[in-house]
């Protein structure tokens, strides 16, 4: 997996072929489940270093205000 780049912020995903997108969300706790779950499915990411970092791409590319939320998602999945 690479390591996340740009200033890019915003819910999406980011990676081979991604790209982060802003969007508006009615529901960011979903959302963000969502595209976790797909990036893992798409890039197979299973080893703990590669989740690990998947989430600190998540937490470098949105704001503060939403860094509980995507832990919380981040926390569903690998359990």
């Amino acid at each position: 997996m690479r390591h996340c780049s740009g200033a890019v912020r915003g819910f999406g995903r980011v990676g081979d072929g991604n790209v982060a997108i802003e969007k508006d969300s009615d529901d960011p706790y979903l959302d963000f489940r969502h595209s976790m779950l797909q990036m893992i499915l798409e890039m197979q990411i299973y080893s703990k270093d590669d989740l690990r970092q998947l989430l600190d791409c998540f937490l470098q590319l949105n704001s503060p205000y939403y860094h509980g939320v995507i832990i919380k998602a981040f926390t569903e999945i690998w359990n």
